[in-house]
């Protein structure tokens, strides 16, 4: 079992110099980008701006092609979304109803 990291110590996701692209369309250009352990991170930007195509780039759902992303340290660059999830990484999308009953 790994510790936790500390700031200033090893993130627990790290994106480094990411390019992903639908078709020709260049949509991420160079993202890098640290996830510290324990703490809280948000994507902000306006419609179209590449957040929910990063979140499916560190998934596996679009591969990137070119750059780095490491998850505790390990590589999972173009990882299938799988593998990602079993290295305990999730995804829940934004009003699919997914409990329905909660509130």
């Amino acid at each position: 079992m790994t510790s936790p990291s500390v700031p200033g110590g090893s993130p627990i996701l790290a994106l480094a110099g990411v390019d992903t692209y639908y078709g020709d369309s260049h949509i991420l250009q160079g993202v890098t980008l640290e996830v510290e352990s324990a703490a809280i991170t948000c994507l902000l930007g306006r419609n179209g701006a590449g957040k929910t195509t990063a979140v499916r780039t560190v998934m596996g759902f679009t591969p990137p092609r070119t750059g780095r992303i490491a998850l505790r340290g390990r590589d999972i660059t173009g990882a299938p979304p799988h593998r990602v999830a079993r290295a305990g990484v999730a995804l829940v999308p934004q009003g699919r109803g997914i409990f329905p009953d909660l509130t």
